[in-house]
């Protein structure tokens, strides 16, 4: 059975709730049958670590870093990277961005502005 991360919103309040439905429609269906709140997102959890261990914080990391990445077809956006290790450098996060990232169903080919915000 899939399960779902979902986004609810009432006024400035925003909950995050996490349930196992046979379908997203279902769950929204259930939600705003039971619910006054709103639901802004439904995502389809594709992974979870079901373990009881919990990382080791050795605040060896850059709180934040944030890029601007933009793909050949001029679609650009913002990304946010938290807790970034030390020993990666800013080309090879920039590398990895364009491996690995995707932005509108194409891949990055450039970053326009990239800041790095120290713990």
């Amino acid at each position: 059975m899939p399960l779902y991360k979902v986004s609810l919103q009432q006024g400035s309040t925003t909950r995050t709730a996490t349930y196992e439905a046979s379908s997203a429609s279902n769950l929204k269906t259930f939600l705003e049958f039971v619910s006054t709140m709103k639901v802004k997102y439904i995502y389809k959890v594709e992974y979870e670590d079901i373990t009881d261990t919990k990382p080791q914080d050795d605040f060896i990391y850059n709180r934040m870093v944030k890029a601007v990445i933009r793909n050949s077809g001029s679609f650009a956006k913002q990304t946010i990277l938290h807790n970034v290790k030390l020993n990666r450098s800013k080309q090879e996060i920039i590398d990895k961005m364009k491996e690995l990232l995707k932005i509108n169903g194409s891949s990055v080919d450039s970053v326009v502005s990239y800041m790095v915000q120290p713990k």
